[in-house]
């Protein structure tokens, strides 16, 4: 982080209404990852923050303001931290800064399922649909042009022609978080909390479960646990059938993801790498779906 980019975070942390408070108190800006935004850790001495600032062109995928009112709906219920500060316009949030624990604590498995539960049962809706055919539409027309996507054109058809096999089964629709990857998992080793909702939206629970899986890398045995923890929601009889068809439409989800960023940002080899390991791990998973 240069300098200049630090003295305008410090001008900006100054004028938010959130901090008025600590307007005499010194404190330090580090930079924390994340593929899509722009977040820092705000520490002021016991009391230690988290800004994000919206990165550049996600308003063309994201709705800040569904994000916001979700966020909030989730910390009611205990999944999320509190929101300190929001303002979906400017793209500013800043949260509590919570430690991320080791996932292996005992009991995770359980402790996500019975997190999702809560969220997926919860009566209160959503703001925003999150139709994972319809992302997967939005981020072929943002890629459209790109030859990154050549070679897997096939990979793209079959991953679509799933679509009906989905919609078939009727899915019931809840609130669902859209982006269960491990970074966005925090375990105390008593409950969980998710962070990052800016995908979530009203979907079927079955995502979720399908993404948690792709996206933290469970083997067959952590699979097994899971699927013992969570219970459906009451009369869904095709649940588990529908992870195991939107396995590869998450990768897919993931792949195209990476190629719109690998565009955004020609110089990370990161994002390419992502998007073929995401389309290779596709292949592999339809043919089992």
């Amino acid at each position: 982080m240069s300098d200049d980019d630090e003295q305008h975070l410090r001008f900006l942390v100054r004028t938010l209404d959130c901090f008025q408070s600590f307007q005499r108190r010194a404190f330090s800006i580090s930079r924390l990852g994340g593929l899509t935004n722009r977040v820092y850790r705000l520490d002021f001495g016991s009391q230690v923050f988290v800004l994000r600032l919206s990165g550049g062109g996600t308003d063309a995928f994201i709705n800040r303001s569904a994000e916001c009112h979700n966020l909030k709906r989730a910390a009611a219920l205990g999944l999320a931290p509190q929101v300190t500060y929001c303002d979906p316009e400017g793209g500013i949030l800043v949260l509590p800064f919570l430690d991320h624990a080791e996932s292996s604590n005992p009991g995770y498995l359980g402790r996500i399922a019975s997190g999702l539960m809560q969220l997926h049962n919860n009566g209160e809706a959503f703001e925003g649909l999150l139709d994972p055919f319809k992302a997967l539409a939005l981020y072929q027309t943002m890629v459209s042009d790109a030859e990154l996507l050549v070679t897997y054109d096939m990979v793209i058809r079959q991953i679509e022609a799933l679509k009906n096999r989905w919609q078939d089964a009727r899915p019931q629709s809840c609130p669902c978080h859209g982006d269960l990857v491990a970074g966005n998992i925090i375990d105390d080793g008593a409950a969980v909390r998710f962070i990052d909702w800016e995908y979530s939206g009203m979907s079927d629970p079955a995502f979720d479960l399908a993404y948690l899986i792709c996206e933290t890398g469970l083997s067959s045995e952590d699979e097994a646990v899971l699927k013992t923890a969570y219970v459906p929601l009451v009369g869904d009889q095709t649940f588990w059938q529908r992870v195991s068809c939107l396995k590869p439409v998450c990768d897919g989800l993931s792949a195209l993801w990476a190629g719109v960023r690998a565009l955004e940002e020609p110089g990370n080899n990161a994002f390419q790498r992502m998007l073929e390991d995401r389309m290779n791990r596709a292949y592999d998973r339809l043919e089992t779906c």
